[in-house]
């Protein structure tokens, strides 16, 4: 966990990286020790989408490329039927062990499942006998719940809560004590709902991250303590229409995302008792808004395949 994907050179802000087509997570690091993928569990990773360069107008404003990563979603039945899996599974090297149990229930009209996660890892040690620092221990809920309204109308609602604990960072300066995060998020799918429309889809999602970080593991502890608490929320939305115009389609509809961070570093001079304490803002109340416009057409050809995108911003 806590790997900053890159994609032909491109990484950090440069990428975008998404989760179920429009949900943004924004990590509380300044050194990036949790960035969007740490906060996506592994066993609730169902496949990845990659788009490369900066041509995903309607993903959003991205230079290197979208990352769309997707979790496993419930599905519907024709009667009703409940599925149960678990996962226990451990290695050597670094020692560690990982558990997950979930259950899955639907019917026509209802679908739902939920599952939990635990992981629980020490050190890593290398050919040469050093031991590295990568010791985690994570938690991780996730519910999902979804209703056909009408017949092509599907409304899903989602919740995911992750817990990290005692996580060390090799080459980072400090290490992370506690990251708290909750995931939700709306969303409603219409398919065909007339002849000309093929879809229309609307998302909104919070997200919200308590980091706690320190250095009480590092040699230099014993001259300076520095603790820092952040905390990250990104909220917004987006709806697109999908019609067909001419020979080919036409996806039309706008999004909005709102970054805020506030968090700072509290310094305990240990070699210097009588001094204060000092206090140092890493964020101080900052926020980027940002409003979107998009539109795509897609044309499908014998040889060739056209796409023409179009976005404006209001940042």
């Amino acid at each position: 966990m806590g790997i900053d994907p890159v994609v032909r050179g491109f990484k950090y802000s440069q990428l975008d990286v998404q989760v179920n087509g429009g949900t943004r997570i924004e990590g509380g690091c300044p050194n990036r020790m949790d960035p969007a993928t740490a906060h996506v569990d592994l066993s609730e990773l169902k496949d990845m989408k990659i788009l490369k360069g900066p041509f995903a107008l309607k993903f959003g404003v991205n230079f290197g490329g979208v990352i769309d990563m997707t979790t496993y979603q419930p599905i519907f039945y024709k009667k009703y039927e409940t599925h149960v899996n678990a996962l226990l599974g451990g290695q050597t090297n670094h020692t560690g062990f990982k558990t997950r149990v979930g259950i899955q229930g639907a019917n026509d009209w209802l679908t739902y499942s939920v599952s939990g996660n635990w992981k629980n890892y020490g050190d890593y040690q290398a050919g040469n006998g050093d031991w590295i620092p990568s010791s985690l221990k994570q938690q991780a809920y996730s519910g999902n719940l979804g209703f056909k309204i009408a017949e092509d109308h599907v409304v899903y609602a989602s919740a995911d809560i992750t817990l990290g604990e005692d996580i060390d960072f090799p080459t980072l300066p400090m290490d992370e004590r506690t990251d708290d995060t909750k995931i939700f998020s709306i969303n409603y799918l219409a398919t065909n709902p007339t002849e000309s429309i093929n879809f229309i889809r609307f998302k909104a999602y919070l997200s919200d991250v308590n980091h706690e970080m320190d250095n009480k593991n590092r040699p230099f502890s014993d001259t300076v303590v520095a603790v820092s608490n952040i905390h990250a929320r990104n909220t917004g939305g987006k709806l697109g229409v999908n019609l067909d115009v001419g020979r080919g389609q036409l996806e039309v509809g706008g999004d909005y995302e709102h970054i805020y961070k506030d968090g700072e570093r509290v310094k305990n001079m240990i070699m210097q008792p009588n001094l204060p304490k000092k206090y140092e803002d890493l964020w101080n109340n900052a926020y980027i808004e940002n409003l979107g416009f998009f539109a795509e057409y897609q044309k499908l050809g014998p040889e060739f395949d056209w796409i023409v995108s179009a976005r404006l911003d209001l940042n």
